[in-house]
């Protein structure tokens, strides 16, 4: 018994002056600062995402009111055109039937 004493006793002081079991205490530090990088790096993508979105968003709002504006000035343009058809047409009837009359 003695002697099984004495044994425990030097294996507890080569564990002692190893240090003990620091490993798993370090592990944990370097997950901790895994999940941290992690999520700083998650935080900046979606930072990153929500700004290119926004300029997406923009350049599509940009080019819909240009072409709705584009489509607008053809629409008043082939509304101009008809109309000075139209007037012409009515000269034309106007003119074919004073001529008739006479």
């Amino acid at each position: 018994m003695k002697k099984s004493l004495a044994v425990a006793a030097v294996l507890s002081l080569f564990v002692a002056a190893c240090g003990g079991e620091t490993k798993p205490a370090e592990t944990t530090a370097a997950v901790a600062s895994a999940a941290s990088a992690v999520a700083a790096e998650t935080a900046s993508v979606a930072s990153a995402v929500t700004a290119e979105t926004a300029s997406i968003a923009s350049a599509a709002t940009d080019a819909v009111v240009s072409t709705t504006e584009a489509v607008a000035s053809a629409v008043v343009e082939v509304a101009s055109e008809t109309s000075a058809t139209v007037e012409e047409a009515a000269s034309t009837v106007e003119a074919a039937v004073a001529s008739a009359v006479k």
